[in-house]
């Protein structure tokens, strides 16, 4: 492919991707809006922040209904229910920051003065965009664990790319488009009893989840596609 039509291709692309994503009222669903965080010494360690500062427009959940005020930052819970920002600079290689600067771990955990474990949320209320069909998300850990809901509805996700690094899902919200109501990200310690997920990059699209037999389908034209460009 000869270097102009490459660059029109990318281009298209680019413009492609930009006109299917959209947030609606919802906020800060990449995770970029931290503010006001302390300067740590050495940037490898942790401190625990307000919850309005690390996520904004996000409320935090232990069990339930338990609402937290802090959150984790540039570290992981040892075992505790809790909420996580990572950066780049987390002491801890198996929880990398998925996308820009920051990302966030879900963990299921113990809770006082329960001696069980418990499920631990992030959710905000806000206004599904008229144009979604799909809701997708990046997520790496005990993504089995994991579940999305809408107004308490549980919404069924898919695995739709599977990177070196971590997964891209994606879930139908075709039916829930225009509506307002509350869109929750829940771990549960299902497999494991302090199970942690990583997410980031949430996004609304105005593109339709494949079928399950497409999805590999995709996935087998995309890494074709990348080859043939590779060989040109």
């Amino acid at each position: 492919m000869k270097a102009p039509m490459l660059s029109i291709f990318c281009g298209l692309l680019l413009s492609m991707e930009y006109l299917a994503r959209a947030q609606g009222t919802f906020q800060n669903l990449d995770f970029e809006g931290a503010f006001n965080l302390p300067v740590l010494n050495p940037p490898s360690s942790t401190a625990l922040v307000p919850m309005a500062n690390a996520l904004p427009g996000w409320t935090q959940y232990i069990n339930g209904t338990n609402l937290e005020s802090l959150v984790i930052y540039n570290g992981v819970s040892g075992g505790a229910a809790a909420i996580s920002l990572l950066t780049s600079n987390t002491a801890n290689s198996t929880f990398p920051v998925l996308g820009g600067n920051y990302t966030v771990t879900i963990a299921a955990g113990q809770f006082p003065p329960l001696t069980s474990t418990v499920p631990t949320a992030i959710a905000q209320t806000s206004l599904v965009p008229v144009t979604a069909l799909s809701l997708r998300f990046s997520a790496k850990g005990f993504v089995d664990d994991l579940a999305v809901s809408f107004n308490g509805q549980e919404i069924p996700f898919f695995l739709l790319q599977a990177l070196p690094n971590y997964g891209i899902y994606g879930c139908d919200v075709s039916t829930i488009r225009g509506l307002p109501g509350e869109l929750r990200f829940t771990e549960r310690p299902i497999s494991n009893p302090f199970s942690k997920t990583l997410l980031d990059d949430i996004f609304f699209s105005n593109q339709p989840i494949p079928e399950p037999s497409a999805i590999g389908l995709f996935a087998l034209g995309a890494s074709f596609v990348a080859w043939r460009l590779r060989k040109r």
